[in-house]
């Protein structure tokens, strides 16, 4: 590899470098892990990476409080947490929540929303600052009051 340096010369050699530098940092993982509020599972929303390149890729929180981010950004990310709203996400049919669009025969199972403060919605008041590293990679959330 020296020999091709050289033989490329210095300012080529020196783009060469920062090239491979910037490399390094870049690229996408798979994050997943659990999202608690005041330490039990959280039953719907969604979490959010924000890369340090604008970069934003998300997924949905199941019912146990799990998540799964395909193609998260690596690199310094912050992230951020957002719950359904409960008069939008879902409406009250007999005097149980259910999913919206569920009819009185419906059999799916009731949802609990469960509100968050607003500052995990928005990535520089979440304190939700990670560092993700290439491959397969498990952060869990807890989040409080």
């Amino acid at each position: 590899m020296l020999s091709t340096l050289r033989r490329v010369g210095r300012p080529t050699s020196a783009l060469l470098v920062l090239l491979a530098a910037l490399g390094c940092g870049s690229g996408s993982t798979t994050v997943s892990g659990k999202v608690t509020y005041k330490g039990e599972p959280l039953p719907a929303g969604s979490v959010a990476i924000h890369g340090a390149n604008g970069k934003v890729q998300s997924g949905p929180i199941g019912a146990d409080g799990t998540y799964t981010i395909s193609k998260a950004p690596a690199g310094d990310v912050k992230m951020t947490v957002v719950t359904p709203n409960p008069s939008r996400a879902t409406r009250k049919i007999k005097g149980e929540v259910k999913h919206p669009g569920a009819t009185d025969g419906a059999s799916s199972s009731p949802i609990k929303v469960v509100p968050i403060p607003d500052r995990y919605k928005e990535p520089d008041k979440s304190g939700l600052n990670f560092t993700v590293k290439s491959g397969e990679q498990t952060i869990n959330l807890d989040l409080t009051p």
